[in-house]
């Protein structure tokens, strides 16, 4: 199903985690969307993904395909509420490098670089 702006943030409002089980992705906008939000993503490390690169450390990584690797990292997240609290500041904080402002501050800064 496609969610609207307000139902997916409705919908990210209450989840406990992020899963990106996708093995090909170029843009990882739903998974930003979702950490910017304070949520601690699980994501597929796939090869043919631009996502795996948005993971702050191994716990955030499954295996490609590998169901039982994802539901051992989904069991790590929720068993361990203290680490996922603090790794859900991480990753909203992570976020704010993504942010459109700062987007733009890079681009100037390489455009007067390579001018």
């Amino acid at each position: 199903d496609f969610y609207e702006k307000k139902n997916l943030l409705d919908l990210i409002a209450i989840s406990d985690l992020y899963v990106h089980a996708a093995d090909m992705e170029i843009e990882a906008m739903s998974c930003m969307e979702a950490f910017a939000a304070g949520l601690v993503p699980v994501i597929s490390n796939s090869s043919k993904s631009a996502t795996p690169q948005f993971a702050l450390d191994e716990r955030s990584l499954f295996r490609a395909g590998d169901s039982r690797d994802l539901a051992k990292k989904i069991d790590y997240w929720i068993e361990h509420e203290d680490e996922k609290k603090k790794m859900e500041y991480e990753y909203s904080s992570a976020a704010r490098k993504y942010s459109l402002d700062d987007c733009v501050r890079q681009a100037e800064e390489m455009f007067s670089k390579a001018a």
